[in-house]
């Protein structure tokens, strides 16, 4: 059986977020008095700064712990006090994003014919709360977490291609 890696890059292929809209409304049920300051976190590239810092240190650490820091940074700019139970909760919105209404019937359709898995930045906890939440079926979750790279370096499709070969 042929073996199918989606590269679901930002999250953003499969969940329904043009501009993010509905992590938006995720962050406002979260922390309804932020007002504009969600839209702000939200539009703040997750990949960027926060990733080149891994890839500099070495030191690899999940998306949620990078989400969390960028929320600090911003509240912190902002000088805006949330309470921690209020930045935790805010800092699952990405855990809480609705797929498109198609998708999960299109990957229904690949893994009957093929293995399915997840080629992400996203880190395992968020990809398995997505796919819950929208109802769709992985035969593994793979990516940044399981490889200890960010995409594009090229460590996360050698790491994965050497050891998640079909049996």
């Amino acid at each position: 059986m042929a073996v199918t890696l989606y590269d679901s890059t930002k999250m953003s292929t499969l969940s329904h977020q043009p501009g993010r809209w509905p992590a938006l409304a995720a962050v406002s049920l979260a922390a309804p008095n932020l007002g504009g300051l969600a839209l702000r976190l939200l539009l703040l590239p997750a990949d960027g700064p926060s990733m080149q810092t891994v890839r500099e240190s070495g030191d690899f650490v999940k998306l949620d712990v990078l989400h969390r820091m960028s929320l600090d940074t911003v509240l912190e700019e902002l000088d805006w006090d949330l309470p921690e139970v209020e930045r935790a909760e805010l800092n699952l919105a990405w855990h809480r994003l609705d797929g498109w209404p198609d998708t999960q019937q299109g990957l229904a359709e690949l893994r009957s014919q093929r293995t399915i898995a997840t080629l992400s930045n996203g880190n395992i906890s968020i990809m398995v709360d997505m796919a819950r939440r929208s109802g769709w079926s992985w035969d593994a979750i793979l990516g940044a977490e399981v490889a200890r790279h960010y995409k594009p370096d090229p460590e996360v499709s050698d790491t994965l291609s050497t050891s998640h070969k079909p049996a």
